[in-house]
């Protein structure tokens, strides 16, 4: 057989190189790009008498081209916890890119493909956090592949579902997605106040009642932390007391009724107070003057007493609340 090259100047065929085989394949490697003619002749040699075949010729066209160069400006940016989104762009010389393919080493032991695309994007999935990986993309061309082109990452800790699942007058208790990974710490901050922890959930003790708060929560791992994910939130409020209902009993008497509240364990009840005031003289409205009556904390109704006949008032009824030492009353 006989492999000739094709000069791209003119149709002269020039011999590369001729060899015989007796086999149905034949590897030609050393040779560059371009197109290549490929003359097969077959030949027969009698054996014990037999009749000789003539010579029978074949020909074909082989279009080869180079490998393209490697992908460009590989970037690995954690989209979330457990993945990673990596961008690059196309390679800038050699042969056409056919697609490229992904693969990745972690802990030294290399992964099979993890995927193909048309496009300079791709993201893998299911990482660990706290593991050091290396991304490689490698531009497929017609026939031979790049030269990879790699990065190397480890995931940050960026816990996520940050929320508050209880709170009272002076604690909240806050919980996230626990991740997979090694040694993880997660620093929580409040109030220029610092706990660390392991696991989730997480009481802060020492708040004050009804009172906004930011909270954030970090987590480390020995190449450095990740995220701070940030969460606002409030300690628990006096709570409103509701059902309230008003009956006459005569004409400067009534009787307020109402239900009892429930309170966090942190806090005791120390009775209820009414409210009331004339409808009928805007001036006190006005100057926020009100009449008040405080009633024991274990009575759900109170009789108010010296109204004016033939009056209208406004009653409401809130809740007497002792906190750490401190009074404190709803609204």
């Amino acid at each position: 057989s006989a492999v000739n090259r094709t000069s791209n100047s003119s149709s002269q065929i020039v011999t590369d190189r001729q060899t015989s085989t007796y086999n149905n394949t034949l590897t030609v490697t050393g040779r560059t790009s371009g197109v290549f003619t490929c003359n097969v002749t077959t030949t027969c040699t009698p054996v014990c008498g037999g009749f000789t075949r003539n010579p029978r010729f074949i020909a074909s066209f082989l279009n080869v081209s180079d490998a393209p160069s490697a992908p460009n400006n590989v970037t690995v940016v954690q989209s979330v916890p457990t993945s990673v989104s990596v961008n690059w762009t196309a390679p800038t010389s050699g042969g056409p890119v056919t697609r490229y393919d992904i693969y990745f080493v972690s802990n030294g032991v290399p992964s099979t493909r993890e995927g193909s695309t048309n496009s300079t994007s791709f993201v893998l999935t299911c990482f660990q956090v706290g593991v050091e990986y290396t991304i490689s993309v490698i531009a497929m061309g017609m026939y031979l592949p790049s030269k990879s082109a790699n990065k190397t990452l480890i995931l940050k800790p960026e816990p996520t579902g940050l929320k508050a699942i209880n709170k009272t007058f002076t604690t909240i208790t806050i919980t996230w997605q626990p991740l997979n990974g090694v040694n993880i710490t997660y620093q929580v901050n409040y109030t220029n106040k610092v706990l660390n922890r392991t696991m989730t959930p997480v009481v802060i003790t020492g708040l004050q009642p009804r009172k906004n708060y930011t909270i954030s929560v970090t987590g480390y791992i020995t190449a450095g932390p990740g995220t701070p994910q940030q969460l606002q939130t409030s300690t628990a409020d006096i709570p409103s007391v509701t059902g309230v209902m008003v009956s006459a009993i005569n004409t400067t008497s009534v009787r307020v009724s109402w239900r009892s509240v429930l309170l966090p364990p942190d806090g005791n009840l120390t009775g209820y107070t009414v409210y009331y005031y004339s409808l009928l003289k805007p001036s006190m409205i006005q100057l926020g003057v009100y009449t008040n009556q405080t009633f024991l904390p274990n009575t759900t109704s109170g009789v108010i007493k010296n109204l004016s006949p033939n009056d209208v008032y406004q009653f409401s009824v809130v809740a007497r609340v002792s906190i750490m030492g401190q009074l404190y009353s709803g609204a």
